[in-house]
Parts: C-alpha cells; structure tokens; sequence
C-alpha cells in the first residue's frame, strides 16, 4: 500500500473539533470520516449525531456501528485500502 497520502486529504486539515460536528464548520472523528466518505465517494453514512453522548464513548459508538454493520468488517493487516476506517474503543475516558 502506498504511504503517501492522496492530495485531495489536505482538504480536511485544519477542520476544528466540534462533539457530534458533521461539516467542514466542525467534526468529531466519526464526523471527518463520514464528511470525508460523503465528499470523496458520493456514498453517505448514518450520523449517529444523536445516538451518543460524548465521543469518547467509543463503545457506545462501536455498538451502533455493528447494529448497522452489514457493511461493516474487519480488515486484515497489510490488505487496507483507501477509504478504510479504523475504530478505536477503550483508548480513553472523558
């Protein structure tokens, strides 16, 4: 896989943090991913804007993931692609 990332990623450097921000004007990590997916690839994700509490609450976050996940799967070390997202749970307390 190449290291080096497309052009178009610095596009989203600089966006601010914002809890449950969904747009350029503010995004949480679920948010960049999901504005990134929607600007880079047409497709749309769900929200989940109001489906929890703090975005430090990964398992909360993780549980919505899988409860919508048909297209949700793990990837196996050394075959990531563009695009791919990484969940991290439990790194953290708020």
């Amino acid at each position: 896989m190449n290291s080096t990332p497309p052009f178009w990623t610095r596009d989203y450097v600089g966006i601010p943090f914002r809890e449950h921000g969904r747009t350029r004007e503010g995004c949480d990590c679920y948010g960049l991913n999901r504005l990134i997916w929607e600007e880079q690839t047409g497709l749309s994700l769900p929200s989940f804007a109001t489906n929890y509490e703090t975005c430090g609450d990964g398992l909360t976050i993780e549980g919505l993931l899988r409860a919508h996940g048909e297209d949700w799967f793990e990837v196996p070390a050394g075959e990531e692609r563009l695009f791919d997202g990484v969940l991290m749970t439990g790194l953290f307390k708020v």
